[in-house]
């Protein structure tokens, strides 16, 4: 087996395993955003300090609360 085979194989192995801890460091970051308090954007219905995530399902349980009461709404012809 020629050397610079013996070595490419090497590197391939050592860059594998670099971008799996770069997808793990770019999935921690979007945790901690998604996780981390921020202040409301909605003032009045969420605590002062609700995640992303928090202020997210607030919102959409308010759009299919809204969504859900006009489709209840009879038909008028």
């Amino acid at each position: 087996m020629k050397p610079e085979a013996r070595s490419s194989t090497a590197i391939c192995k050592t860059q594998r395993g670099q971008s799996m801890i770069e997808y793990l460091v770019v999935l921690l970051a979007a945790v901690v955003i998604l996780l981390a308090p921020i202040p409301s954007i909605v003032p009045g219905k969420l605590p002062d300090n609700a995640s992303v995530l928090t202020q997210l399902s607030a919102a959409l349980r308010g759009f299919y609360s809204d969504y859900s009461w006009a489709a209840s709404q009879p038909v008028v012809n």
